[in-house]
């Protein structure tokens, strides 16, 4: 029963208040006192995410000192970090050993000690349909604890492709929910791959965001769950709650959350989508700032992307009306490098209105250090 947590003194463990003895069960450990526990030999680093393996050099060549009890101090301990490929290789968990676990012990490992978790999450992966019914047993009274786990949140994502049970268990959460798990980092990793698998769980999830967006662009990750919700809609319609959103309130463009989504947007909208858009963001923003702000440059970044044309010309009518405004932008070295990560026309056209800049507009360039560096670097790297 106990086999899994009987563990060498060469691992650490992070349960139990982080001492656990070996070949004794966990309720034993717990009633030792702190000497005891380090005479076992543990060493217990709480901040570390890490497995350790714990060296313990000889008292010879430490010259280590003894107490008045007779024990030693001065040794030396060396903590080897492990990377995650060393650990799953190291050791492997065997199916049969999960077979003898009760529910709580299979928790236990879930969300305790990394290694251990690690190997858990590849046995969801690569078990037996039964180990998996198994684990899956074990897990779901305890989904609402695990999904926002650092730890569970990995084994549900290996197990949501390979259980049905699972996935018809989480498509089902409550509407009332999905803000809080959307909004938590781990909650969120979930919820994304949720989308992917289920299209039930997608209706429900866009409906609850289009009629509450205000609620769901409070925070990025719930940012990333619904840029996941546009990727996986299976038309456009689907994503129509986003320009009709711009179009019934322009202010969204205030909203930084708001404008990450639209990005993400205008990678998979139409083109007369784009053309609607780009529209709204010129009604409401003017050309010469729009790369002044991050997200609206994202925003930029997606047209060019797109290789949506009134943008370009747009960026073009700037950089000849008024130079510096473009050249000292925030983000405009930012926009230039992300076209320049392909072979971007979009890219040689911006370079070749800058190359016609009449003589006059290159002095107020070189008299002026953040445009000259700009110029600089884009000359250098992106031709």
């Amino acid at each position: 029963m106990y086999k899994l947590f009987n563990t060498a003194c060469s691992e650490v463990s992070t349960s139990t208040k982080g001492w656990r003895a070996i070949g004794q069960p966990i309720g034993e450990v717990c009633n030792l006192d702190f000497k005891e526990r380090t005479k076992i030999g543990w060493q217990y680093n709480e901040k570390q995410n890490y497995a350790f393996k714990v060296v313990t050099t000889s008292p010879e060549k430490d010259n280590a000192s003894e107490t008045r009890d007779g024990s030693e101090k001065g040794k030396k301990i060396k903590r080897e970090k492990r990377t995650v490929d060393e650990v799953l290789c190291e050791d492997p968990m065997a199916e049969e050993e999960i077979s003898g676990l009760s529910d709580k012990e299979i928790v236990h490992l879930a969300i305790g000690e990394r290694s251990k978790a690690l190997k858990l999450q590849r046995l969801a992966r690569e078990g037996s349909e039964a180990v998996v019914e198994r684990i899956v047993q074990a897990v779901l009274p305890k989904v609402d604890r695990l999904i926002k786990d650092p730890l569970g949140n990995y084994l549900l994502q290996q197990l949501l492709p390979r259980s049905a049970k699972l996935l018809g268990a989480l498509e089902n959460i409550p509407v009332e929910n999905l803000y809080s798990l959307s909004s938590h980092e781990f909650g969120s990793r979930v919820l994304q791959l949720l989308v992917q698998l289920s299209s039930k769980f997608h209706g429900i999830a866009t409906s609850a965001v289009s009629s509450q967006l205000h609620i769901f662009t409070r925070d990025f990750s719930s940012v990333f769950f619904i840029s996941s919700l546009l990727k996986c809609a299976p038309e456009d319609s689907h994503r129509e709650f986003v320009p009709l959103a711009l179009e019934n309130d322009p202010s969204w463009l205030n909203n930084k959350y708001f404008k990450r989504v639209l990005a993400t947007y205008l990678e998979l909208a139409s083109q007369s989508n784009l053309q609607r858009i780009f529209d709204l963001v010129l009604s409401y923003t003017d050309a010469d700032t729009l790369l002044q702000d991050k997200y609206l440059s994202m925003i930029v970044l997606s047209f060019l992307h797109r290789n949506f044309n009134p943008v370009l010309e747009t960026l073009k009518s700037v950089i000849i009306s008024n130079p510096e405004s473009f050249l000292c932008a925030k983000h405009t070295q930012y926009v230039l490098s992300q076209l320049s990560r392909t072979e971007s026309s979009q890219l040689a056209a911006l370079m070749e209105q800058l190359r016609s800049l009449p003589h006059n507009s290159w002095r107020i360039i070189s008299s002026n250090a953040h445009m000259y560096t700009t110029l600089s670097t884009i000359f250098s790297h992106f031709n």
